[in-house]
């Protein structure tokens, strides 16, 4: 059963929270892109993320260009093992589509990168080139996705479709400069994030017409299993049935949104499974997968009210039970049960954790309903009671600038 029929299948038995109205004019067919729905600009984008760049050319089963940041210095032996990773074959795989290679030489801790990197992830490269490309349904995968339109209402999108094992061009270059953004605007104890080392693109290989490419990401040392600390955590709430062991795991996870809601940049999808844990709670998250088409700095806003609508569903979605691990992970369906039956527990837990203590606190409910007034009625028409303390509260409100060109030269 793929992650999309066994989410599926749980709908039925436990109605979701945060769902899209009925019917398909909400539906807008196709992704924003480079068109009206934001100002990114790939074009821009790629000329940032390779400006100054060292260029290697990688050969072996599949031939790459590899653009490597220039104030960046591997040993030998380990561009040797991660020039091997790229350019030679493996087996695709429905668990990952990321390779590690744990450094022989750790690079030492910069003013921009505060934290020593002792491993890469290498994204998009885990499949075998001979063989025909299979379309992605697994874990973590969605039919739609919500996202706030320029004239401030939400909408829903059909993503298009990917291949196993591989990473498109487009959100390969999107994560690099988008790390490096958070990198340069974020410098606090509750988020971190990977080091952008390198990214590139494999010469003729594309999936349904895509250029495919990859993205190389320095980490620092992490909690091993991204939600396997909150999941252990779960298993104790679960026994004590009781809202407790999980709530730092949650706070967390809200705080470092909010830091970059702070800074003017939006991020979904931060589910358990995106982000990992550098000790205990209180020593903060690192998020993952940061190129997401709507991982976007308020300069690649075309409305101030676009950019408010957008966060307000990043916070949204840590208030949904069923996105804190995602359809088809190990133990989703026990976090899903778990939370939804201690739903005022978790709300009070994912806007402490936001808002901070003492903030008065809409309900679950609030959030719920004007979260589907919003599909219908325009941010600047709306006086709900949630968006208004959102606006009253939210750092990216008071974080919003001027909409600018293209953020391609972030």
């Amino acid at each position: 059963m793929s992650a999309i029929d066994a989410h599926a299948a749980l709908l039925g038995r436990r109605p979701p929270r945060f769902q899209p109205p009925p019917g398909d004019l909400h539906l807008v067919i196709g992704p924003p892109g480079d068109d009206e729905e934001s100002r990114f600009r790939l074009r821009s984008t790629v000329d940032a993320a390779t400006r100054g760049a060292r260029v290697v050319r990688l050969e072996g089963d599949r031939s790459a260009v590899l653009y490597m940041d220039e104030a960046t210095e591997l040993h030998r032996r380990d561009m040797d093992a991660m020039g091997h990773l790229i350019a030679f074959d493996s087996e695709a795989s429905a668990e990952t589509r990321s390779a590690f290679h744990t450094l022989a030489h750790p690079l030492p801790a910069t003013p921009r990168y505060p934290r020593e990197v002792v491993s890469l992830q290498i994204k998009g490269v885990v499949f075998d080139g001979k063989a025909e490309p299979t379309r992605y349904d697994g874990i973590g995968w969605r039919r739609t996705y919500t996202y706030a339109r320029p004239n401030g209402r939400l909408a829903e999108f059909l993503p298009a479709e990917e291949a196993t094992g591989y990473c498109t061009l487009r959100e390969a270059i999107h994560e690099a400069t988008f790390a490096r953004t958070c990198c340069e605007r974020i410098h606090t104890r509750s988020v971190a994030f990977p080091r952008p080392i390198g990214c590139g693109e494999f010469e003729h290989v594309t999936f349904n017409g895509e250029p495919q490419g990859f993205v190389i990401l320095g980490l620092p040392r992490l909690v091993p299993g991204r939600e396997r600390p909150y999941l252990e955590a779960l298993r104790a709430d679960v026994a004590q049935g009781r809202l407790r062991a999980t709530v730092p795991y949650l706070r967390a996870r809200s705080r470092a949104l909010f830091e970059l809601h702070r800074r003017g940049l939006t991020l979904p999808f931060r589910h358990m499974g995106n982000l990992s844990f550098l000790g205990e709670p209180a020593a903060g998250v690192l998020m993952h997968d940061l190129g997401d088409r709507r991982a976007l700095s308020e300069r690649e806003m075309v409305s101030r009210d676009q950019h408010l609508l957008e966060a307000f569903a990043n916070l949204c979605y840590l208030l949904n039970p069923i996105d804190i691990i995602v359809p088809g992970a190990p133990g989703f369906e026990e976090a899903y049960a778990f939370h939804s039956d201690h739903i005022d527990e978790l709300a009070r837990a994912v806007l402490t954790g936001y808002f901070g203590e003492g903030a008065p606190l809409p309900s679950i409910d609030d959030y719920e309903e004007c979260f589907h007034a919003l599909y219908a009625t325009p941010v600047a028409a709306s006086c709900h009671r949630a968006l208004d303390h959102f606006r009253k509260y939210c750092p990216a409100a008071r974080a919003l600038v001027e909409p600018g060109p293209s953020a391609g030269a972030r």
